[in-house]
């Protein structure tokens, strides 16, 4: 039996340091400490002692609290974006489990999505609070929600348990019933059993749960922080898999998710006692979140490389929407009607509690490289913030490539879409580039249909090998099945500049200059302090001078240069919308140049250049900084750096430029990868292929 990739790890005791394994090994209990557990229990969540039962798991625990509270057959909403477990305990009681969307900073389902999901359950009766990660959720807003639309509100405090609410109420005090599982990892943790608590006292009452666990469930409970320790060792050396595989499959070690529901069963005294200590332990201030989360591009790819380091980061809550992936396999769960959850469950990686702050540095290192920013400031949520069209879009580019000899045919739609298509003839044969376009509502399947016709069919009328697009969508998995739909493949090549920064224009100059990373905001200070000036001009002699210093720049970074007809064209088609900016030294030697285009709303940070200078002294922070302070002054709205390395490629050709660009604290906006619609196979075919080892070769 092969072991390899699979989820091997189970929590790896990961809350027990050597002497807490020795004292859940060898831990004795009486009655007594199950008594203490219900006291400790009732006090914090202020209920009565007869209104706590201590349960063989969470799950049962909240199953039995969705019996207490809503009826058989009642559709209850949960997280779109959870634990198997949760739809076993909510199917248990007889239920149906109906899905809300996530927020990405709580990981839990909101006001907003909880209208979404009553508008299509309105008869759901139960809403359950999951606080994923222990990230706590708006619970004023949620309660004015449940109250209004008469929904019970059920508290999950697998992750949570001891944390507060903003308004200084504890997790698990709010809810009619409150669900703790004591299981592997969890906030509470002696690897198996759980609790129910009764808040609202009007519930019918549960009769006693005293029936005590299976020996061999105790068994695998009081040796598995042994045998996880051993597994923590071994996994350096990358020898896990050869000692849980096969206690995995003797059944020794049982996997969380696979636990039996069982509502008679309390767990084992001795377990009660360690729970009891781990209570006492939580502050006062109340407990921090159990795992630290960041959302990665490339996630497979990133564990891969820290498995080659000797770290384990692959036990993943949640690496599908309803997780583990055996089971989610089995659901038909529907991503595109919840995007969010999907998107997160495709990009987060947890951050293990086992790893000593100084052994864990080398791996958030290389995270950082790995992380997807487009995650933050609701990009997912608001997935149009990036989607105006940028400047290959515009009558004026269409006037730069017809200048420089390319064919520019335009076209409007009925509704007001429209798309610039450039036809260019290459050695290798004519092709279609239509960059950063066609600008249409792609989540319209008629209007998309009917772009990629019209595309199609002006293709074939210009003897087009195939049509390059790079649609303005940001890169999602949503977006990205609605290019797979129109036929188009991936391209061997970019389009367009696919990963940017972008810099919102409307915070104050001290709010920007504060948003720079620290070192970018010293380089700004010091080139002030050196008495470095930032001229800029639109004439004809500032252009010939920028070509001729970007082809020095060129012959030293190994780049094509546009060449001096192009930088002609750019300036007419653009008039005053493109100018020059020069950084030069107090005695006006010039240091770095930046030819900026204004389309629209936004500015574009489009070619660069610099002298020998530039190495020294921190010319080209002097310059930009001089561009976001007159573009915002002139009310344009965003600034675009245009062009930055994939976050998963660290030895790109632009990772250099890239830091530096970070620097000015935009956000890093990913779009969706160029797409080919191929026309003429054998046309198209040498082309992909000398395409594919040019991206190879240059690094790109």
């Amino acid at each position: 039996m092969s072991f390899r990739h699979k989820r091997l790890f189970l929590g790896q005791a990961s809350n027990y340091k050597a002497r807490d394994v020795l004292r859940h090994t060898f831990a004795f209990g009486t009655k007594k400490c199950s008594d203490a557990l219900r006291y400790e229990l009732a006090k914090r969540y202020t209920t009565l002692e007869s209104l706590v039962h201590l349960m063989s798991n969470g799950r049962s625990a909240l199953a039995a609290g969705l019996k207490l509270t809503v009826p058989a057959g009642s559709e209850v909403i949960i997280n779109a974006f959870t634990c198997y477990a949760v739809l076993q305990a909510v199917e248990y009681a007889d239920c149906k489990p109906v899905y809300a969307d996530i927020d990405e900073k709580t990981l839990s389902f909101t006001v907003e999505t909880l209208k979404e999901a009553i508008k299509k359950h309105p008869n759901a009766k139960a809403i359950i609070l999951q606080n994923t990660l222990g990230i706590p959720m708006d619970i004023k807003a949620i309660e004015s929600f449940a109250k209004k639309h008469d929904l019970v509100i059920i508290e999950d405090l697998a992750h949570s348990t001891g944390i507060k609410y903003a308004d200084g109420r504890e997790i698990g005090s709010v809810g009619a019933v409150a669900a703790l599982s004591f299981g592997k990892g969890k906030s509470l943790d002696s690897i198996t059993g759980g609790a129910l608590v009764i808040n609202d006292r009007k519930l019918k009452m549960l009769k006693p749960i005293n029936a005590r666990p299976r020996l061999a469930d105790t068994l695998r409970a009081r040796w598995y922080p042994v045998l996880a320790s051993i597994g923590r060792c071994l996994s350096r050396v990358h020898l896990q898999k050869y000692w849980y595989g096969p206690l995995i499959k003797i059944h020794f070690i049982e996997r969380a998710v696979d636990a039996r529901l069982d509502l008679k069963r309390r767990p084992a005294h001795w377990q009660a006692k360690m729970i009891v200590k781990q209570l006492k332990a939580i502050p006062e201030a109340g407990a921090k979140p159990i795992r630290v989360h960041k959302f990665v591009k490339n996630r497979a790819t990133l564990i891969e490389k820290l498995d080659k380091k000797g770290y384990n980061f692959r036990e993943i809550w949640y690496d599908k929407p309803v997780s583990p992936v055996r089971y989610y396999n089995k659901l038909n769960f529907p991503e595109k009607e919840f995007p969010v959850a999907t998107e997160v469950s495709e990009k987060i990686i947890n951050i293990p509690t086992y790893y000593k702050k100084e052994e864990l540095a080398p791996a958030l290192k290389m995270i950082e490289r790995y992380e997807s920013k487009e995650m933050d400031e609701e990009k997912i949520k608001n997935n149009k913030k990036y989607e105006a069209p940028n400047f290959p879009q515009s009558k004026a580019w269409a006037k730069v490539n017809a200048a420089i000899g390319h064919k520019v045919i335009s076209h409007k739609f009925d509704d007001g879409g429209y798309m610039v298509m450039i036809i260019k003839d290459a050695k290798r044969g004519r092709f279609m580039e239509i960059p950063c376009g066609p600008v249409i509502d792609w989540h319209d399947a008629k209007k998309v249909s009917e772009a990629i016709a019209k595309i199609k069919e002006t293709a074939k009328e210009n003897h087009c090998g195939f049509v390059r697009l790079r649609p303005q969508l940001l890169d999602t998995p949503e977006n990205l099945e609605i290019m797979k739909k129109t036929g188009a493949k991936l391209a061997p090549w970019y389009l367009a500049a696919e990963h940017t920064v972008i810099i919102d224009l409307a915070p104050s100059e001290e709010q920007l200059l504060a948003n720079m990373r620290r070192q970018t905001r010293y380089e700004v200070r010091r080139a002030d302090k050196l008495g470095i000036k930032v001229e800029k001009s639109n004439s004809e002699k500032i252009f010939k001078e920028f070509h001729a210093i970007q082809v020095e720049t060129a012959k030293r970074q190994h780049f094509i240069p546009p060449d001096y007809k192009t930088l002609l064209a750019e300036k007419e088609a653009f008039g005053d919308k493109a100018q020059i900016y020069v950084a030069k030294t107090a005695e006006g030697k010039p240091i770095a140049y930046g030819l900026i285009l204004v389309d629209g709303d936004e500015g574009e940070y489009y070619e660069a250049a610099s002298t020998e200078l530039n190495r020294k002294l921190p010319g080209a922070y002097a310059l930009l900084w001089r561009v976001i302070r007159d573009l915002k002054k002139a009310g344009v709205k965003r600034f675009n750096l245009w062009g930055i390395a994939p976050p998963d490629q660290p030895n790109h050709k632009f990772a250099g430029v890239t830091t530096f660009k970070k620097g000015f604290g935009g956000d890093v906006v990913s779009y969706i990868p160029a797409h080919d619609l191929v026309i003429n196979r054998l046309k198209y075919a040498p082309d992909y292929v000398i395409e594919k080892i040019r991206k190879k070769k240059r690094h790109v």
